[in-house]
């Protein structure tokens, strides 16, 4: 049995049945609720794990029992490997020795494996997906650091619980060196909807990557965004140091940067070239040509800022004129440009000030002003 200091053995409701951490109940609740397989809290140089278990007396009914351990954090990942192993054994001794009542461990949440089945091949399957290289590349980390910057989980679909193990030791590890941050990570075959860094999931609903066929499943704008706060955090990061214990000062901060960045940027796109590069596509005659490269354009601006605007909004109209002005107006929104600039927008309202004044002189020169007499006619 472990040491009682640093476990807790909870049941349904995150009632604590054993050990000394009674004060994880909301913590254990939420593993029990969502069949969580596997949760790691990074806190500071710790990690807090809880799982899900089904467990079952001889000849008696399924039970649900949740059981949660704080452990040193691991050197490398072959060592979180092996802490994960020992953290599901020692969980398997406590239960099996509970004085509350001895079970026995039939399944991890519900992955549906057998648990004996995944203690004799859990350890041999991880080294070969470690020789495998079964890692992460750099740029995917990135992308990954961006998300969790931005305050938004990244969700990994993923087929094997020891695959998703694998690909989570090594992700810990490279994430810890990157962003010195405490960090939650689940893997669940259930979705789960509440807010933690990663999370791994058998649905596809939501995903970001694809863990089976290494694949990328976000959109191009959303992976920009996520490799701008990526490396706005590392090429400033001692900005960034004093933020670290509060995650919403962190993105606020961090945004904020950009979006100053951005309008630099924007303020530096002179007037004449921007109106040379519109003036050169609104003169093409074919419609659905000039929306294409229109479209074009304002796409590769857009990939270079963040105070961009919905190209499928922009309405290509038959008069250039107009898409000339929406383009300008949608694109120039708090940069130095105007749609004031526009020469044509000028000499229309010239001209609409001109028919203003003559209408006025008209009314003035024309039309009688009716006197007081006229208008309070003295009493008989």
């Amino acid at each position: 049995m472990e040491d009682d200091d640093n476990y807790g053995l909870y049941k349904e409701k995150g009632i604590c049945i054993e050990g000394k951490l009674k004060e994880y109940a909301k913590f254990a609740d939420d593993i029990d609720s969502y069949n969580i397989s596997l949760r790691i809290d990074i806190i500071t140089n710790y990690f807090l794990l809880g799982t899900q278990l089904i467990a079952k007396k001889i000849g008696g009914r399924d039970e649900r029992r949740v059981f949660i351990q704080i452990i040193p954090f691991p050197k490398d990942a072959n060592a979180i490997i092996e802490s994960v192993y020992d953290f599901f054994l020692s969980a398997q001794a406590t239960i099996g020795e509970s004085p509350t009542g001895s079970l026995e461990i039939v399944n991890i949440a519900s992955e549906k494996s057998d648990f004996d089945n995944f203690n004799t091949v859990f350890i041999e399957e991880s080294k070969r997906l470690m020789e495998a290289n079964a890692s992460i590349n750099k740029e995917d980390v990135e992308i990954i650091i961006g998300r969790i910057l931005q305050k938004q989980s990244f969700r990994i679909q993923y087929n094997s619980f020891n695959s998703s193990i694998v690909f989570l030791s090594d992700l810990i590890l490279q994430l810890k060196k990157e962003i010195h941050l405490n960090m939650s990570f689940v893997i669940s075959s259930q979705y789960y909807p509440n807010f933690v860094d990663v999370i791994f999931q058998k649905e596809e609903k939501d995903s970001d990557y694809n863990l089976s066929e290494s694949k990328n499943l976000m959109t191009p704008p959303d992976i920009r965004n996520a490799q701008k706060f990526a490396h706005e955090f590392k090429e400033h990061k001692d900005k960034y140091l004093s933020y670290l214990s509060d995650r919403i000062a962190l993105f606020n901060t961090i945004r904020s940067s950009l979006i100053e960045d951005d309008q630099k940027k924007l303020s530096q796109v002179t007037k004449n070239n921007m109106n040379e590069s519109i003036n050169n596509l609104i003169k093409i005659k074919d419609k659905k040509e000039r929306k294409k490269l229109i479209t074009n354009y304002l796409e590769s601006l857009y990939e270079k800022s963040l105070i961009g605007f919905d190209i499928e909004n922009i309405i290509f109209e038959d008069n250039r004129d107009i898409v000339y002005i929406g383009i300008i107006e949608k694109y120039v929104n708090n940069s130095s440009l105007s749609i004031i600039e526009s020469k044509k927008f000028i000499v229309l309202l010239i001209i609409l000030l001109i028919i203003v004044v003559i209408l006025a002189l008209i009314f003035i020169i024309y039309i009688p002003i009716p006197s007081i007499k006229d208008i309070f006619p003295p009493s008989s």
